[in-house]
């Protein structure tokens, strides 16, 4: 089903998308180049237990929610409104922080989605929201690439979809097969691009659905001599799509997947000349988009539309944060403040409270790297936190120490405790004298004194 719910709505122009300011539609709204959606519905399984009762968009990054980094990549790109697919069960906790917490400029429209849906299944629900060319953003992703870039290329190439992509260094190509890496499905898309023509996007598939014996038909190498193909690239779950890619979802309700079905779909679509009599139906709904270019246009007889690539550059920061790993990591990136800092808003180093807590307590052992301290912070004497994240209102006792580990808000750990490398949601509880490493403790998890536990996944709801 879907609820759409409004707070404040309204279309307006993003102001450094090349928007056309003449031109308005029939409805008297100004017609916008690009529409902005996100993906927030995610349940998160990897994650497990820090998803079991926080939303994974909602979930602290630096001390503040992992959605606010999308909202703020689309401000600081110009946009003055967003549409964010969620689901019903997480709804009225999204609506709460941006009605009562979000620091932003964006006007936010939500829409509702029973259940767990796939996201192509959950983008055909926005449809009657969809009026122009629309980015997708994935709900776990830190970037700070430039939108505009990506918008240059849609535009001037005359593209139905524009992804990004990033190239992994080859020193973390080597680190990511000795364990898992944060986004290993990512990792496992077989890509091949035409870069001699732009970075043209002209195979996409998972290689899970390939055999050992990797074949291609002679007419795709007679339209394709020159094809650079990788499994090296990774998705980072951010795409430009056409307009009438919603219409091509509602024909296609079986395609449930964007990654898995929907994209290798439109690839392989490119010149297929059975698409081509309904694609051709569908072109005079762009022509008005076609005129806010400035590019000159190439069109061939044989192609129905155009598929790209953006490749981030090298120092792009792009983290998907799906799984515990890469939830530790981005909250470290974001400490540390090495990476990238926000703007419009204030950056996540300046809410670090850590001058004011040694003030209180000039005893107090704290630092060493990307360490970060939320307000309301309590400490016992010869308390120690060293490269860790400390969310709003915890207590720490006497002798407690806190190593490479992250804390979300209220967390309260009693006397003598020392705790490494692990994870401690809202409001848990780690009684006297108690030793953690590399835990994960869900959201009001109460550990008795004494307890030493190692690689260890509690929750309330799995007792």
């Amino acid at each position: 089903g879907i609820n759409a719910e409004y707070m404040g709505f309204q279309v307006c122009r993003t102001t450094n998308m090349s928007l056309d300011p003449e031109n308005e539609n029939g409805d008297g709204f100004h017609t916008i180049e690009f529409q902005a959606v996100i993906l927030a519905g995610g349940a998160g399984n990897r994650m497990y237990p820090l998803t079991e009762d926080i939303p994974k968009a909602l979930l602290p990054v630096g001390n503040r929610p992992l959605i606010a980094y999308q909202l703020e990549m689309l401000e600081k790109a110009g946009f003055h409104e967003v549409i964010i697919i969620t689901r019903s069960s997480t709804f009225r906790l999204m609506m709460r922080w941006i009605e009562e917490s979000y620091k932003g400029k964006l006007k936010v429209q939500f829409v509702q989605v029973d259940g767990f849906v796939g996201t192509a299944d959950a983008l055909r629900q926005a449809k009657d929201l969809l009026k122009s060319d629309f980015f997708v953003v994935s709900g776990d992703l830190i970037s700070n690439v430039q939108l505009h870039y990506l918008a240059d290329i849609h535009r001037s190439r005359d593209a139905a979809l524009t992804v990004l992509l990033q190239d992994i260094p080859p020193e973390k190509k080597d680190d990511e097969k000795r364990k898992k890496s944060q986004n290993d499905e990512d990792l496992q898309q077989f890509v091949g691009l035409e870069m001699d023509k732009d970075n043209r996007l002209v195979y996409f598939r998972s290689a899970s659905d390939l055999d050992d014996d990797f074949v291609l038909p002679k007419s795709f190498l007679r339209r394709h001599p020159s094809v650079t193909f990788s499994n090296k690239w990774r998705d980072s779950h951010l795409y430009i799509m056409s307009r009438w890619v919603i219409e091509l979802l509602e024909r296609e309700d079986e395609l449930s997947s964007i990654q898995g079905e929907l994209i290798p779909y439109l690839v392989k679509h490119q010149f297929d000349p059975a698409f081509r009599e309904w694609r051709s139906q569908t072109k005079l709904a762009q022509q008005a988009s076609y005129r806010m270019s400035h590019a000159p246009q190439q069109h061939h007889d044989d192609e129905n539309y155009r598929c790209y690539v953006y490749m981030a550059p090298s120092t792009t920061y792009c983290v998907r944060v799906n799984t515990v790993s890469s939830y530790v990591q981005a909250n470290r990136d974001m400490a540390s403040g090495i990476e990238f800092e926000y703007t419009p808003w204030t950056p996540v180093k300046h809410e670090n409270y850590i001058d004011e807590v040694l003030k209180q307590y000039p005893k107090a052992q704290l630092g060493g790297g990307a360490t970060l301290v939320g307000d309301g912070l309590k400490l016992g004497d010869n308390a120690s936190i060293k490269r860790s994240i400390i969310g709003k209102h915890c207590k720490l006792g006497a002798n407690v120490k806190i190593i490479d580990s992250i804390l979300m808000d209220y967390v309260n750990v009693e006397d003598g405790c020392a705790i490494q490398e692990s994870v401690l949601c809202h409001n848990s509880t780690v009684g006297n004298k108690s030793t953690l490493k590399e835990c994960r403790i869900g959201t009001s998890y109460s550990l008795p004194s004494g307890t030493e536990i190692k690689n260890e996944s509690l929750s309330n709801e799995r007792k």
